[in-house]
């Protein structure tokens, strides 16, 4: 009987060591497993993100063509900056002479600035001494003309003895 009593604990011991391993190794299967799952899981979201993205891209393609026609447009509309800093100078001093302006004084006074809208802006200064006509004149002729203007709080002072008025325009010119 004492044979069969220590066969027994030999057998319930080998049993509880394998039983235990068994638990051991399933528990850290689980884990890896669950890590696993976990990643899997993660991927799928990624790739969920990825296809609402792609979706919502592919369904501003047709804004897409349709800004690109207006840009078109927009560039046969506005001047290029190269067209600005090499003509508008000169569009400004023969609009002046044309409209009886004596000694125009013009100056680029900042470089092109990039808008939000995709312009560029490129500020200048222009001073004269005119009569009130003429004046007018140069302004409605330099409103209707390719180049597109800004005048920012002209100075106009006219002069005590004659009836010239001293003009100070800062401004800005824009182009694509």
């Amino acid at each position: 009987m004492a044979d069969f009593n220590k066969y027994l604990i030999k057998v319930f011991t080998i049993t509880f060591i394998v039983i235990a391993l068994l638990g051991t190794g399933i528990f850290y299967l689980s884990r890896d497993i669950n890590k696993r799952v976990e990643k899997v899981q993660n991927l799928q979201n990624q790739i969920a993100n990825n296809l609402e993205g792609i979706n919502a891209f592919a369904a501003l393609r047709p804004d897409y063509n349709k800004a690109k026609e207006i840009n078109l447009v927009l560039n046969n509309y506005f001047p290029s900056k190269e067209d600005v800093a090499i003509n508008f100078k000169t569009f400004i001093e023969t609009l002046a002479k044309k409209n009886k302006i004596a000694s125009p004084n013009f100056s680029f006074t900042g470089e092109g600035i990039l808008t939000n809208e995709g312009f560029t802006r490129t500020s200048f200064t222009l001073n004269f001494y005119s009569f009130y006509d003429d004046l007018v004149k140069f302004l409605k002729e330099a409103e209707e003309n390719h180049f597109t203007i800004k005048f920012i709080s002209p100075t106009i002072l006219k002069e005590e003895n004659t009836n010239k008025f001293n003009v100070v325009i800062p401004g800005q010119v824009f182009s694509f």
